[in-house]
């Protein structure tokens, strides 16, 4: 499918939601950091001896993580609003019992209630208005079992750069190019990648997404106003407990009981 693309797109191709970028996602996006967010996974969930026998994972793009936990026996539900990366997701999950349903994250419902919920790569970010992420956190309370968890990773505004980057990752035969600007007056962030099959192509592709960081204590906030109490926030840049400095943070929460 990517030899495909690359041969029939002549110029540059501009489309939001990873229309197009979700046939090289893995190459030129996920797989660079996967160890990263698997690992902190682990870690969180070692150091809080927390127990799950279901997992739900929101914004699930092409499942890798999905197909991670599968193989370790636990019920594994995919949730992600783009069809593309859905279509992915089921053709790479093979014999693996995992579920996937195409739905808005404002809008979260599982037919029953899971023991985990993670929400990793930013996805968050993408919810550019308050009210939406506490719409998130409502529906996650309402999805969790008692005692259950929500696991998650967002930009923060506390520690979030305010300066524009560009960045560039290869992974095997794939570049990608990052062409981040920022507003810091309204905690935004434009977020343009190009991926190129290698460095030297004149064929690439190009999506634009736009991403709106929230302040720790907000998001500390929210979560408190939807029923859930705070396990830990960890540091994925500095791989340590988070503080008010921190950009890309990890959150653990627990479900409390009414």
């Amino acid at each position: 499918m990517c030899d495909y693309l690359v041969l029939k797109k002549k110029e540059s191709i501009s489309s939001p939601d990873y229309s197009i970028l979700a046939h090289i996602y893995d190459s030129a996006v996920a797989l660079p950091v996967f160890p990263l967010l698997c690992g902190a996974f682990e870690h969180a969930v070692k150091r809080n001896k927390s127990q799950f026998e279901s997992l739900a994972d929101l914004g699930c793009g092409t499942g890798n993580f999905l197909r991670y936990i599968a193989r370790k026996g636990i019920l594994a539900i995919g949730v992600d609003n783009s069809q593309e990366m859905l279509d992915i997701a089921i053709s790479k999950k093979k014999t693996l019992p995992i579920q996937f349903f195409r739905q808005d994250l404002r809008e979260l419902k599982l037919s029953k209630p899971v023991d985990m919920i993670t929400c990793q790569f930013n996805t968050l970010n993408y919810l550019l208005k308050q009210e939406d992420v506490k719409k998130v956190f409502d529906n996650c309370y309402q999805s969790l079992n008692p005692d259950g968890y929500l696991l998650f990773d967002l930009i923060t505004g506390s520690g979030a750069c305010t300066m524009n980057q560009k960045r560039k990752i290869r992974y095997g035969q794939w570049m990608s190019f990052w062409n981040i600007q920022t507003y810091p007056d309204k905690n935004l962030s434009r977020v343009q990648i190009t991926v190129k099959k290698n460095q030297k192509s004149s064929v690439h592709f190009s999506e634009i997404h736009l991403q709106r960081w929230y302040p720790l204590e907000v998001v500390l906030t929210l979560l408190k106003q939807s029923g859930f109490s705070l396990v830990e926030i960890f540091d994925l840049e500095e791989l340590k407990t988070a503080d008010n400095k921190s950009y890309w943070i990890q959150f653990l929460a627990r479900k409390l009981l009414c």
